[in-house]
């Protein structure tokens, strides 16, 4: 009936509407590893100094956010993806990511032990 494909319409669009806010464009896999890598590594400090893990909003707006910046032109012209500190900081996210394929662990497990150790040194 008219109603529910019209139904069907308005649920699609809210599908896509969601899967648009959280889906995040590379130019290549390797980048968008990295940015995946910088967030997973990046703490959320909130207003009292103490960090934790950021929620899924935050994350992809992250994402999105660095991944602007990493498009863009520095102040001297050259695009800030081919500065000497992004280059040194993708270098570092490369080499931590193949440490842990080398060991067999995802990133996700040390964030976790990480994070469960800092907590128990807290108390």
């Amino acid at each position: 009936t008219h109603t529910h494909t019209q139904a069907t319409a308005r649920l699609m669009a809210l599908v896509e509407s969601a899967l648009a806010s959280v889906t995040i464009s590379a130019t290549d896999y390797e980048t968008l590893e990295f940015f995946w890598t910088l967030r997973r590594l990046t703490v959320n400090d909130d207003h009292r100094g103490r960090g934790g893990p950021m929620s899924l909003e935050r994350q992809v707006a992250f994402v999105r956010e660095f991944g602007r910046g990493y498009e863009s032109l520095a102040a001297d012209g050259t695009p800030f993806k081919e500065s000497a500190r992004v280059q040194h900081i993708r270098q570092l996210c490369s080499a931590y990511n193949e440490q842990l394929k080398a060991m067999g662990l995802r990133d996700y497990q040390v964030a976790h032990v990480l994070h469960e150790l800092s907590q128990a040194c807290m108390h």
